[in-house]
């Protein structure tokens, strides 16, 4: 017998998948949480190793972040009328956070 999957899962799984697209890099795993007026969802193993050799350097870092940050941004845009249907709330305002660091990508959603 098969359960329904829940469909925070199913959104982050929607998000890993416009990460991989918009990005290239088919890695990650990707998880949802959720609050009263807040949604995150994290994505992580995001980078590949030559990502990763990139952000050893100060510069490399700063390109790296300011490169996933545009992807971010464009997927949070693309992606706020999937996460209405799913919370049954508007997205007020949506940030992006990269860490190379801990090879992780956050999206960040305040809903209205």
């Amino acid at each position: 017998m098969s359960f329904p999957r829940d469909p925070l899962e199913l959104l982050a799984q929607d998000f890993l998948q416009a990460w991989q697209d918009a990005h290239g890099v088919a890695t990650g795993r990707a998880y949802a949480l959720s609050g009263f007026d807040h949604l995150a969802i994290i994505i992580e193993d995001s980078f590949s190793k030559a990502e990763h050799k990139l952000a050893e350097d100060q510069i490399g870092e700063a390109l790296l972040r300011q490169y996933a940050e545009e992807l971010l941004n464009r997927i949070c845009d693309q992606m706020s009328e999937r996460i209405q249907q799913v919370v049954e709330r508007k997205v007020g305002i949506s940030h992006v956070n990269v860490n190379p660091e801990t090879d992780q990508v956050i999206f960040t959603f305040k809903l209205e």
